[in-house]
């Protein structure tokens, strides 16, 4: 029989039901969990680049520093402006001795001769202003009343920015300092206020003169006793040293031009008198202290915000 024909009438193949896939198509869901697991891996994300600047620290919240010591130097006005009006307030009870001079038979006759002829026609008045100075207060008295008042809030404020500028420092730094960092601190916010105030020097002189001590104490002095009557003209023409005295001997000189005009009332009515320009003086004084101290601390608050935003990391 012929092969090709036996070949031919063979029949076909039966398929055994199995199907086998693509090699390739084969690979797939290997190669998804092979990505499924590189995507989860953090060493195998896309990194950023590196930077060499190291972050920025976070502001440091310094107002309430700030507050605490506006809180202070509040208080220091206060107690000097409290101090003076009790110092003068005191004097009250040397008003009866005073005025018992003002009556008395010494006084009356010195008004008489300065109204005769070819004699001088002021000794009442010097009298009854040497008495008021005996008697009542002293020009120099007064004088250390005005510089307790307005040199001590100087120095108050100095002494309270000066905390100031150690707080700040140990708060933006993290640490306490040591005494010598102390005195640095100091002398670096110092600066900073100088230089912050060179712009707005307009207004500071306006308000408070200057930041040096010495400077501050005259000015706040000058304006209280302006607030008191005396010219600020004539305060101009003494030295810088000198303004409490000059000051303090004008007040006294504007107290006893009254008080000579009392000189024909009863010693009663002349003690009330001489206790209610007491009293003025007291508040005018204190209310002065409180005002211009206030002025000056709102300036100085001002700088030290300025000057701490500066210092800021």
């Amino acid at each position: 029989m012929n092969n090709n024909n036996a070949t031919a009438s063979r029949p076909p193949a039966q398929s055994s039901g199995i199907h086998h896939p693509h090699p390739i198509r084969s690979c797939f869901p290997a190669v998804l969990l092979l990505l499924a697991v590189l995507a989860g891996c953090p060493s195998c994300k896309k990194q950023p680049p590196h930077s060499s600047t190291p972050p920025a620290r976070p502001a440091v919240e310094v107002e309430p520093l700030i507050q605490a010591a506006e809180a202070a130097a509040q208080q220091a006005i206060r107690r000097r402006a409290d101090e003076f009006e009790t110092f003068v307030l005191d004097r009250r009870q040397n008003a009866p001795a005073y005025a018992k001079q003002l009556v008395s038979l010494k006084s009356k006759w010195l008004v008489v001769r300065d109204k005769l002829p070819f004699t001088d026609t002021d000794r009442h008045k010097k009298f009854v202003e040497a008495e008021f100075h005996a008697k009542v207060i002293s020009s120099n008295e007064l004088a250390d009343a005005l510089q307790r008042g307005a040199g001590g809030l100087a120095h108050d404020l100095e002494s309270i920015e000066n905390d100031l500028a150690v707080q700040l420092r140990q708060t933006l730094t993290g640490r306490s300092l040591p005494a010598d960092e102390q005195h640095a601190a100091r002398q670096h916010f110092q600066s900073a206020l100088n230089q912050a105030a060179s712009a707005s020097r307009q207004d500071l002189a306006k308000s408070v003169g200057s930041l040096v001590v010495s400077e501050l104490a005259t000015s706040l002095g000058v304006k209280i006793l302006t607030r008191l009557g005396v010219s600020a003209g004539i305060l101009g023409t003494g030295a810088a040293t000198s303004w409490q005295t000059l000051g303090a001997g004008l007040v006294i000189g504007l107290v006893v031009d009254q008080v000579w005009g009392w000189i024909d009332n009863t010693e009663e009515k002349i003690t009330k008198n001489i206790s209610a320009e007491l009293e003025s003086v007291a508040a005018r004084g204190a209310e002065s202290i409180r005002q211009e101290g206030t002025q000056a601390l709102r300036t100085r608050a001002q700088l030290w915000r300025a000057v701490a935003a500066v210092q800021q990391p």
